[in-house]
């Protein structure tokens, strides 16, 4: 278990791992939308403008893009801080230490804007089975590059299961 003296010491020497920006993507520009929406709505429930199909459409499209959003971008992690032997993630204002040998999966998918890496854990923590975040240096235009960060992290948490286990073993011998 992490004390606190390691998780202070990870806040002072940490390397952010995520997109710098996520909170804009993640808040700012929903509530751009969001406001559009609501201008459109304004505008069409003037007297003599009133078309109910429109206006259908317009709610249609409001709650399409909200579940859109919910799914593919309000779940990202806002900040993955990379500490050595574990990983700090913030989401909102919920934090949690995961130990790279907790890691057993490292997946990348870049269907997305932003890209994502998804970490499947061994055991279920605040944030599930899996804790998603964009990576902080992806590129962003070519969907078959390498991202280095969890290229970085599948290796290191291989590592640190291997060590674990050896240290296991010894434990149990």
């Amino acid at each position: 278990m992490i004390n606190s003296l390691d998780a202070i010491s990870c806040i002072e020497g940490r390397k952010l791992i995520s997109l710098r920006y996520i909170y804009f993507v993640k808040w700012i520009v929903p509530a751009l939308l969001g406001f559009g929406f609501v201008g459109f709505l304004l505008l069409w429930a003037y007297p003599g403008v009133f078309d109910p199909l429109q206006m259908l459409a317009t709610l249609l499209a409001l709650v399409v893009c909200v579940m859109t959003l919910r799914k593919t971008i309000w779940c990202l992690a806002d900040a993955v801080y990379d500490c050595g032997d574990f990983l700090l993630v913030r989401r909102g204002k919920i934090e949690e230490n995961v130990f790279l040998y907790d890691i057993t999966d490292v997946k990348v998918r870049t269907f997305y804007r932003p890209f994502r890496v998804i970490l499947r854990l061994n055991h279920r923590g605040r944030f599930g089975n899996e804790i998603a975040f964009s990576p902080s240096k992806a590129s962003m235009w070519n969907p078959f590059a390498r991202i280095d960060v969890a290229d970085d992290l599948m290796q290191r948490a291989e590592k640190a299961r291997a060590k674990k286990s050896v240290s296991t073993l010894a434990k149990r011998r």
